[in-house]
């Protein structure tokens, strides 16, 4: 006969799982409305711009999914199936790790190839900045492979993968913060170069930056918290990595958020840099912008 269950511990297990759902769902609905904006302006992309954020929707769409089977195997079928909700790593579950860990890698190749535009093809600055966020991608895929494992029911797995989530979230974070940095610091460069009517542009761009990268860096501040402090208890062992997998629903969603509300901030900027530049130059302070930012 099974041991019997703690009643606290569905909502000690779920709690963080379900909260990183709903919290995933809304903000689901905000990159479908960031989408249908792109859609409507999006007649003058090239094709392959317009591919590529059809595909990371598509990836986001599809986390989505994923994620829903995740939460029904984990509410549903988990103390049907293991006796105890503090599910293991499942196929499911791995794929929607996965699948988040490579639309961040995804999303941060764009913003690698605008620094290298800004930069003037800096590939030293590139390559090492991507050699950063690479490694936080190799560390996601080592943290799933641990918990893939036949052994990984044993306790000792579990500081293991801690240390490697542990990781991950210090080197995204730090690269993160370096090339949203470094890319502002480009943009102050420029802006400090180019005429006074030009300036108010690229403080526009300046702005934009940091609302693009505010979200997702700040849930990865959470998650990093998670990582560390949430307790394991007895009853499950395995808690800390659970509540870690439940935040990590989000930030997926505030990855595609941040792509599309960058590209749909174009016309808010173009806009601005005719108000500011007069109807006659406008057209030369955003192709400059252009040429500067490369989107």
């Amino acid at each position: 006969m099974a041991a019997a269950i703690p009643t606290n511990i569905f909502s000690y297990l779920v709690g963080p799982h379900l909260a990183g759902a709903s919290v995933g769902a809304v903000f689901l609905g905000v990159v479908f409305h960031q989408f249908s904006k792109y859609l409507s302006s999006c007649s003058d992309e090239p094709l392959y711009r317009r591919v590529y954020v059809c595909i990371a929707v598509f990836l986001t769409t599809g986390s989505a999914a994923l994620e829903f089977a995740m939460s029904w195997e984990k509410i549903i079928l988990a103390k049907e199936f293991l006796g105890d909700p503090d599910l293991q790593m499942t196929g499911t579950s791995s794929m929607s790790v996965l699948n988040a860990a490579f639309i961040a890698i995804y999303v941060q190749s764009f913003y690698l190839h605008r620094l290298f535009m800004l930069s003037k093809r800096n590939w030293y600055l590139v390559a090492f900045l991507g050699t950063v966020l690479l490694l936080a991608f190799a560390l996601s895929l080592a943290a799933v492979g641990v918990r893939l494992r036949p052994a990984a029911s044993d306790a000792s797995d579990t500081p293991t993968t801690l240390l490697l989530y542990n990781i991950h979230f210090a080197v995204i974070l730090v690269g993160d913060l370096l090339l949203t940095l470094t890319t502002v610091g480009y943009l102050v460069y420029y802006r400090k170069k180019v005429l006074p009517q030009s300036a108010g542009l690229f403080k526009s761009l300046i702005i934009v930056v940091f609302q693009s990268a505010a979200p997702a860096t700040f849930w990865i501040v959470i998650e990093f918290a998670f990582c560390v402090a949430f307790p394991n208890r007895p009853f499950a062992p395995f808690a800390r990595v659970t509540a870690t997998l439940g935040m990590n629903l989000v930030l997926n969603k505030l990855w595609a958020i941040s792509l599309l509300a960058t590209l749909n901030s174009r016309r808010k900027t173009s806009i601005s840099g005719k108000r500011i530049s007069g109807t006659s130059n406008g057209r030369g302070t955003q192709n400059e912008a252009h040429i500067r930012t490369g989107y």
